[in-house]
């Protein structure tokens, strides 16, 4: 979304809005808005818009008039979901004038919805970066990039065990896997190895004895299926030409 400000050259005064920036229609929402707001001002006395603004702005030249974006924002800071209680969260950002708007659209939109105070949306946004959602006492926790689809077969397997919680987050296409011991490690790592997906371990106590034999340090946090790029296997091939490091 974008607040702009917009006056004509004789004004002392200045009016600001809010538009998107792409409309459903696929359309710039920032031109659409400016010839909507022009459309409105030059309309014939018997339909003209009463507003005060165009009212001022039908007595100025259209070359005289200013048109600036001013703010640029998301509208949606954040959309997350976790399973276990099937609720989605959604974060709004922007100045904060136009917030209970958002809020108000959002409401009409999806009824039933719950807006948060602030300090419940805080305690929620904390557990979330904080990764304590899981109600583990020590949980690794494992970052998977993915999309809806592989999200939905995931989470349904991982739906059957205990060992496993899974936060959906970045609107759908990251999923944050807590994992209770390091032993259920393998059973994920088949999982995303079945759906061609990587998984880094961010955060926990990993017990090296535990990972794969063989393996590198680097390579322990890996899990899943890591495909590797034609670019790094050329950087590879030119920094160790004689595989002395394998897991680099």
């Amino acid at each position: 979304a974008c607040v702009y400000m917009m006056w004509g050259r004789e004004q002392k005064m200045f009016y600001i809005g809010k538009a998107g920036v792409v409309r459903e229609s696929k359309q710039n929402g920032l031109s659409t808005r400016f010839r909507e707001h022009m459309s409105l001002t030059h309309k014939p006395p018997e339909v003209a818009s009463r507003e005060r603004r165009y009212k001022v702005w039908r007595n100025i030249m259209p070359y005289h008039m200013h048109y600036i974006p001013i703010v640029w924002a998301r509208e949606v800071d954040a959309l997350d979901y976790r399973p276990e209680s099937q609720q989605v969260a959604v974060r709004l950002s922007g100045p904060s004038e136009v917030l209970p708007a958002l809020a108000d659209e959002l409401q009409q939109r999806w009824v039933g919805g719950e807006l948060w105070t602030a300090e419940q949306a805080q305690q929620y946004w904390n557990q979330v970066t904080g990764f304590t959602w899981s109600g583990f006492e020590d949980p690794l926790i494992v970052k998977v990039p993915l999309g809806l689809s592989k999200f939905l077969r995931i989470e349904k397997e991982l739906s059957k065990h205990d060992a496993f919680r899974i936060h959906l987050s970045v609107g759908g296409n990251l999923a944050w896997i807590a994992v209770d011991k390091v032993g259920d490690l393998k059973c994920l790592s088949d999982l995303l190895r079945a759906e061609r997906l990587p998984g880094l371990i961010v955060l926990g106590s990993l017990n090296q004895a535990e990972a794969t034999e063989g393996s590198t340090q680097r390579e322990a946090f890996k899990i899943g299926l890591w495909p590797s790029t034609q670019m790094e296997q050329a950087v590879k091939k030119a920094m160790d030409p004689l595989a002395k490091f394998p897991g680099v």
